[in-house]
């Protein structure tokens, strides 16, 4: 999302700086510190928060933000682009900014969840027809283990990983925060800027314009 910013008018966003030679958009690409081991936090800011492992776009930029007193940009910079207007949800005030609609598609599979293993929807997670075979595969790195667009292991899906055609290919879904056990983190955590990235993940194992009920006693299991 974004490195989308500078083509949906949100230039000003994408190349954000505290007031001095740090630039938002130059930041993000610095990789991470590969030694864990309390180097990152050595570094002066902001360069610290884009070295540290785990790191969101969100920590950086209210990493630079704190050089000057400023507040992260991205919690009151609201995003018309990204919001469904449709969508009752809400987002705590001064923290507008966080709202989106659009997750990447993982695809027909089972992110890490709470259920028990008596929940109905844990069998849409092992159904060998669809070629799967348990929960939390979205964390691999191994690209076959995932039947989607994105996942969270960080492996690189090309285009031509997507065997049955990109036209028959889900790449972003819209989806309601209030909805779903997981985007609903969005309403308290930092929404699309966050590093947590199963907040910005959709599944579709439950079809599309399609509400199911928590199973009883699982109400955060994450497929409503």
């Amino acid at each position: 999302m974004f490195l989308i910013l500078p083509y949906i008018e949100q230039t000003s966003l994408y190349n954000y700086s505290n007031g001095g030679s740090s630039q938002l958009s130059a930041i993000v690409g610095i990789p991470e510190e590969p030694n864990y081991g309390g180097n990152w936090f050595s570094q002066p800011e902001p360069l610290r928060w884009a070295r540290r492992s785990g790191s969101s776009l969100s920590d950086i930029a209210s990493g630079m933000a704190a050089l000057t007193g400023a507040t992260n940009p991205f919690r009151t910079s609201r995003v018309s682009t990204l919001i469904c207007p449709s969508d009752p949800s809400a987002m705590p005030a001064g923290f507008e900014g966080f709202q989106c609609n659009y997750v990447g598609v993982y695809g027909p599979s089972c992110p890490f969840e709470n259920c028990s293993t008596a929940a109905t929807f844990r069998a849409n997670c092992t159904n060998a027809a669809w070629g799967l075979s348990g929960v939390g595969n979205e964390r691999s790195t191994d690209p076959g283990k995932f039947l989607g667009m994105f996942n969270w292991g960080g492996a690189t899906v090309r285009i031509t990983d997507v065997t049955d055609g990109t036209s028959n290919t889900l790449l972003i879904g819209e989806i309601l925060m209030g909805q779903n056990a997981r985007v609903n983190e969005m309403l308290t955590q930092q929404g699309w800027v966050d590093a947590k990235t199963w907040v910005n993940l959709g599944y579709t194992n439950i079809p599309i314009n399609t509400f199911t009920p928590d199973e009883p006693g699982q109400t955060s299991c994450g497929y409503d």
